[in-house]
């Protein structure tokens, strides 16, 4: 296909393709263009359109060639997230980007998230043990220094079989955390509230740098110090998961982490879902089994927002032990905005 190409380029202006295929750039140079290719999605300026001579369209045709070909010989045959999911995670980015930074009209930045904790108990036998999901509403009122508020109220157990209901009844229905409608509420220290929950180990929200290159840095070298038994393109996922939910998680952050998970090999397009609360929502994920069970993370967005809805994570084959692994776990964004104090909902 590139000799015939370069054959009709030669009739409108003749070059010597054996000499130009000599001086294609290094393979490292090529990869790093299409690494850098595969991250769009910000807005483009307006140009105005050039005609390129035809050299240097027949240049970049053997670039392009090359490329193909470093492509092919990488594990997987491929580069970044599949093309379906890589599209959805940079047209997200593009609208994040659009959006302008909030004002500061609001002292506290407020999120309500919908967030599960597991637990299991009994026997050795799946007759006698049991499991159970109990979601919580938290709400954060988080000052720019990280101090604030939160309020949590426990909801109710979901057993993740009648099975494991009937087992726990059979055990004589003990508690299984705090009772339902349960209602804490507490002040929070400066530099409490700005961290990342459950990756407590990367910087702040506010510290992280809107750019996706910095970011995959930072991730990657935290993997490396403090989760190096976990495959990397799976912790990358979880990381910036994790980062989107978080509470104060800038439109510029937000555009740089969707360019970010459409880097990562294995990331999937599972199109339009529905999240734990029922919102429709596109969702990219990929699977995983190093916790022991094979797994499927999933991330779901509002395409149109660039808004992040939910990460679930959610078995995909019955295991063989403990029937707390089939046990879905999921983080449900709910809502979000900039409020006076800590005693104001947007």
């Amino acid at each position: 296909m590139t000799e015939e190409l370069l054959k009709q380029l030669e009739r409108l202006d003749p070059i010597d393709g054996e000499r130009l295929c000599a001086h294609v750039p290094p393979e490292e140079e090529l990869a790093a263009i299409m690494r850098s290719a595969r991250s769009p999605g910000r807005p483009r300026t307006s140009r105005p359109t050039l005609r390129r001579p035809a050299r240097l369209i027949a240049a970049i045709a053997v670039a392009a060639a090359a490329v193909v070909g470093i492509t092919a010989s990488l594990p997987g045959g491929e580069i970044g997230a599949a093309p379906a999911a890589a599209e959805a995670l940079e047209s997200a980015a593009a609208v994040a980007s659009a959006e302008e930074t909030p004002s500061g009209s609001g002292r506290f930045t407020y999120y309500r998230l919908i967030q599960t904790t597991t637990g299991s108990a009994g026997g050795n036998s799946d007759r006698t043990a049991f499991a159970w999901t109990i979601p919580s509403t938290v709400e954060q009122w988080v000052a720019p220094d990280g101090s604030g508020r939160v309020r949590t109220i426990a909801g109710e157990p979901e057993f993740a079989e009648p099975t494991d209901e009937t087992a726990w009844r059979e055990a004589g229905s003990p508690s299984l955390g705090p009772k339902p409608g349960t209602v804490t509420d507490r002040q929070a220290q400066p530099g409490e509230l700005d961290g990342i929950p459950y990756e407590g180990q990367l910087p702040p929200v506010r510290g992280l740098p809107a750019d996706a290159d910095e970011l995959l840095s930072i991730f990657r070298e935290e993997h490396g110090e403090s989760s190096a038994s976990v495959p990397q393109e799976a912790k990358l996922f979880e990381y910036a998961a994790s980062v989107l939910l978080s509470t104060g998680t800038r439109p510029e952050l937000r555009a740089a982490l969707f360019e970010l998970v459409a880097r990562i090999d294995g990331v999937e397009y599972d199109g339009q879902v529905r999240d734990p609360l029922g919102r429709t929502g596109t969702a990219v994920s990929m699977e995983t089994d190093y916790s022991g069970a094979p797994e499927r993370h999933t991330l779901i967005f509002d395409s149109e927002s660039s808004f992040p809805l939910a990460y679930m994570i959610t078995p995909t084959a019955q295991p063989n032990h403990l029937v707390i692994e089939i046990q879905p776990r999921y983080t449900v964004l709910e809502a979000s905005g900039a409020v006076p104090d800590t005693r104001t909902r947007p």
